[in-house]
């Protein structure tokens, strides 16, 4: 009986362990989702602010060339209204606001990447605050005793009403010992 109790013992403070250590483990799952969804929102407002900044490089940029075709063709005396003059300038004009809003798509498009990312990273941070939640260390002490005393009570039980029975020579009996004082030689 005593070595079933060392062993009781044992089981149970192996039990407790492994508890917080899972413990221990989701919660640096969570802290590191909860990390990982900080970062995704770094990325995401980094990813808007350079995306504005690129779409409003992009209007200056069209708008200098404008100007500069704008100025050449003045310069060399050609009607700026009509014909060809004018259809380069609205093209210019044109592909330069097509150019900003490609950039703006991109980036909405990069933005919500990483708006998702962080969505997902939440959503695992919370999961894993639930299971780590879900363990307690001193059930699973409670679960490992009543284990091995529900163990016990069958070996106990087995004991008893094998076909020899206390003090037949068989080696086993029902008393404090698992080898009968008949067996030992």
């Amino acid at each position: 009986m005593g070595f079933q109790a060392a062993s009781a013992g044992f089981s149970a403070a192996g039990a407790y362990g492994e508890a917080k250590a899972k413990r221990a483990g989701l919660g640096y799952e969570e802290d590191s989702a909860y990390n990982a969804a900080a970062v995704a929102g770094y990325q995401a407002s980094d990813a808007l602010r350079t995306g504005q900044i690129e779409e409003q490089t992009q209007d200056l940029k069209t708008a200098a060339v404008f100007s500069a075709q704008r100025t050449s063709m003045a310069a060399n005396g050609i009607d700026l209204g009509e014909g060809s003059a004018s259809d380069v300038l609205t093209t210019t004009e044109v592909m330069g606001q097509r150019d900003a809003a490609t950039i703006h798509d991109n980036t909405m498009r990069a933005v919500w990447g990483y708006r998702v990312q962080q969505e997902s990273d939440l959503s695992n941070a919370h999961a894993y605050a639930a299971m780590k939640k879900g363990i307690k260390p001193y059930m699973a002490v409670a679960g490992s005793l009543l284990g091995s005393a529900k163990g016990s009570g069958a070996k106990l039980s087995s004991m008893g009403s094998g076909s020899g029975g206390a003090g037949s020579g068989s080696g086993v009996s029902a008393g404090s010992s698992y080898f009968s004082a008949g067996s030992v030689a």
